[in-house]
């Protein structure tokens, strides 16, 4: 692998990076298929596959579906406080928590995602789960560096490349 020296300003890119090139270790040979780009171990065993990046834009209302929570697990969001997430085209966003409204600042570029300065409400979730749903979700959100959508489906990866959420198209 050939790679530059510049270095990277943002922490959480550099950990990806890193992660990322320590893997290509494992790659014994790779094919395209199904027009996706595969990588796969000496073995023969799938150890990446590379998709088109995304055509959709981020801009929008996203409903999210499952995110993962402060233990590490992906959790569905509760049935009865929905969470969203709108992607302004000025690099705002904002939504719900379930519980409390939030806004913050947000950069898309291809597949990369930097999300910051999230505030929002600081009224006491009427119970225990609303509570943990907001705090995980919102560690979640901070925590996604890598994005991609298919359609009304989109979702969000941290910084080792693991499932931090998953959206749909608010109203699809």
């Amino acid at each position: 692998v050939v790679m530059t020296t510049k270095t990277c300003n943002n922490p959480k890119a550099t950990l990806l990076e890193e992660n990322y090139l320590q893997a290509f270790q494992w790659f014994g040979s790779y094919a395209v298929r199904d027009g996706a780009l595969w990588f796969f171990q000496n073995s023969g065993a799938p150890a990446a596959v590379y998709i088109e990046a995304p055509s959709t834009p981020i801009t929008g209302t996203w409903a999210v579906q499952s995110f993962k929570n402060s233990s590490g697990s992906i959790v569905p969001v509760l049935p009865d406080a929905p969470v969203t997430v709108a992607f302004a085209e000025d690099g705002t966003i904002s939504g719900s928590t379930g519980c409390n409204q939030y806004t913050g600042r947000y950069k898309a570029n291809g597949q990369w995602l930097v999300i910051s300065d999230i505030t929002g409400g600081r009224v006491a979730c009427a119970t225990k789960a609303l509570s943990d749903q907001e705090v995980g979700f919102l560690e979640a959100l901070q925590g996604s560096v890598l994005w991609t959508n298919q359609g009304p489906a989109m979702t969000f990866r941290d910084t080792n490349t693991i499932q931090s959420m998953s959206l749909a198209a608010a109203g699809a």
